[in-house]
């Protein structure tokens, strides 16, 4: 009977652990609760951008606002970064730049938080095109969706162009290839009056100005969107009354030759693109004054008489400016390098504060040193204008002659296999024609760290050129035409040695030869790793974890199972809790073996008596 009670005894203590067991596993793993990324449904309203360019590429991305959002310095569930580049020209990339650390430098979702507190928001947005034209580029939106933001505004703003995309639902632009397109979209839930015109040169009450001085002052607007323009009053009396110019964008104006020893009033009105203003205050200034005469012989006997009428007050020279340029002639489309780094102050304490260029063809430049292309024949007049620290201003010019040069070698084909083994060499056929009927070399860029210059050949004579590849890799053969004074267009193949490519992720190498692939290519290259089915787990970033799946039977990619790489992170987690609840089990089983002994105490007393 007492055998009978241990075993029931035990069996409780068994199941009571095994209640335990269960009770305690629950509250150690419900915690653990795997986090998704935000699914942009819950946002407060979002907006799609595609960008398409005319020969049929195309990307998008998306931007918003969302309650649970962060901005700043941190990334947040919305934030989703840009996949990795296509290995295959031509493709069109686009993305938001929020200035965080990768891979959250280029998003492809880009969301900002929807407090009421800001009454502007900006977003970032960069589009490039990887191929060796110039296409024809649409950025496209659905205005219903910009509507559901509830901002005023909302812009599309490249360099100086603005575009309403509440009224508007798109954008083209001329997308020259590998070039980074900035644009910026601004929300504003008011318009905002521009900044009041200030820092006056000269300053107000300023005296002794030199008569060529230059008018300029602070301006903007708080809202970055709004183009602000200004019209300046300029009289010899106050107030000033004469509007000597208006609607420009500027903030400096030459009012010519002034005349000596009189005061000059002006005044800016700033006007932003909504019809906005704000007046400046009235300044004031007044010139040098003209300098003085000899002051007579004196009378006879009497001395010197009157002497040279004084020293000249002391004023502000005009800046030197000075260009100089490598080159004044050159052809349609090539570079030419200007340098107005050797104008100068005459004045002791002055200095040259800008420096701004007209090349004569309808552009412009700022800056100490500039380049520029013009792109037609004929003598251009480039003038440098350089301005001191007080307003004064000085120029400098050249011409210049443009002409057309040699034309280039065109129509280049190139054909040849597009996959192979490394170790064998590979045949390749190219061709090309000059209008100048030249003769011909090529230029073979194996991607390879190789380069084959051939002879030279007559115009439209194919010729063959071998190549071998020693390791394994996809090499992107480039290949242009040269007829000893110009270069055709670069023609591209992409050759894939021992390798493939996997969808847009990037691109597998078997580097020892063995027919299993072994490294992934994209961002970072990492090694793969051939599952129990035989299809390879793929690392893009290189954080140890996988991120796709590739079947080579399909050729098709898939996400890696989220919970099954989370699951392999938490192991040493469930160790720990294994440990624990063997340790709970065996402490209740050892209380159980333990209690039955009481009675045997008791038994051994009765038989004593």
């Amino acid at each position: 009977m007492n055998d009978l009670n241990k075993i029931l005894k035990l069996n409780k203590s068994i199941i009571s652990a095994f209640v335990m067991i269960i009770l305690i596993s629950a509250n150690f793993f419900a915690p653990l609760v795997f986090l998704s990324k935000a699914d942009i449904s819950d946002a407060e309203w979002y907006v799609t951008l595609t960008i398409s360019e005319s020969g049929g590429k195309n990307s998008s991305v998306i931007f918003g606002e969302a309650s649970d959002a962060i901005d700043g310095s941190s990334h947040d569930s919305y934030d989703t970064p840009l996949p990795p580049a296509p290995p295959n020209e031509p493709y069109l990339r686009s993305w938001f730049f929020d200035g965080l650390t990768s891979p959250y430098d280029m998003l492809m979702y880009d969301f900002r938080s929807n407090s009421s507190s800001y009454t502007y928001k900006i977003w970032n947005l960069t589009i490039k095109w990887f191929a060796d034209t110039t296409n024809e580029t649409t950025i496209s939106w659905d205005t219903s969706e910009i509507v559901t933001s509830g901002y005023d505004s909302v812009k599309l703003f490249y360099n100086d162009i603005s575009t309403d995309m509440k009224s508007t639902n798109s954008y083209n632009f001329s997308c020259i290839h590998d070039t980074n397109y900035d644009f910026q979209i601004i929300a504003s839930t008011s318009d905002n009056p521009p900044y009041k015109p200030s820092n006056p040169i000269p300053g107000n009450g300023d005296t002794d100005v030199g008569i060529d001085i230059s008018l300029s002052w602070s301006g903007g607007d708080v809202d970055p969107t709004d183009n602000v323009t200004y019209d300046i009053y300029f009289d010899d009396g106050s107030p000033p009354t004469t509007m000597v110019a208006n609607n420009q964008t500027n903030l400096s104006y030459n009012p010519g030759t002034l005349s000596y020893n009189t005061p000059y009033y002006w005044q800016i009105v700033s006007w932003d693109s909504q019809g906005n203003s704000n007046e400046g205050p009235i300044w004031s200034f007044t010139t040098e004054q003209e300098s003085g005469g000899d002051g007579g012989d004196g009378g006879d006997g009497g001395g010197d008489g009157g002497g040279d009428g004084g020293a000249p007050p002391v004023t502000n020279q005009a800046p030197i400016a000075n260009i100089t340029a490598v080159e004044t002639s050159g052809f349609v489309g090539m570079y030419m390098s200007f340098n107005g780094s050797n104008s100068y102050d005459p004045d002791e304490d002055g200095f040259i504060a800008s420096w701004n260029w007209d090349f004569g063809d309808g552009e412009q430049d700022t800056g100490e040193t500039v380049e520029h292309i013009f792109f037609d024949e004929g003598d251009f007049t480039v003038t440098l204008t350089v301005i001191d620290n007080i307003g004064a201003s000085g120029t400098d010019s050249i011409t210049v002659s443009i002409v057309r040069g040699n034309n280039p070698p065109e129509n280049l084909t190139v054909s040849g296999p597009t996959s192979g083994t490394k170790g064998i060499p590979y045949e390749y056929l190219v061709n090309a024609t000059d209008i100048d009927n030249d003769t011909i070399s090529y230029i073979f860029n194996w991607g390879d760290s190789e380069i084959t210059n051939t002879d030279y050949y007559p115009i439209d004579t194919t010729i063959s050129v071998n190549h071998t590849w020693e390791t394994a890799g996809m090499f992107t053969v480039e290949v242009q035409a040269f007829d000893s004074q110009t270069y055709s267009r670069t023609e591209e193949l992409t050759v894939l040695i021992d390798s493939i490519i996997v969808d847009d992720l990037g691109y597998f190498t078997d580097e020892d030869g063995d027919g299993i692939y072994d490294m992934f290519h994209g961002d970072v290259v990492t090694d793969l790793e051939l599952d129990e089915n035989g299809n390879y787990l793929i690392d893009t970033d290189g954080d140890g974890d996988w991120d796709y799946v590739y079947d080579p039977v399909t050729d098709t990619t898939t996400i890696y199972n989220e919970e099954e790489k989370t699951e392999t992170n938490l192991t040493p987690i469930y160790v720990l809790g294994a440990i624990i609840i063997i340790l709970i089990i065996v402490f209740v089983v050892y209380l159980s073996m333990k209690k039955p002994e009481k009675p045997k105490k008791e038994e051994k007393k009765k038989s004593k008596k």
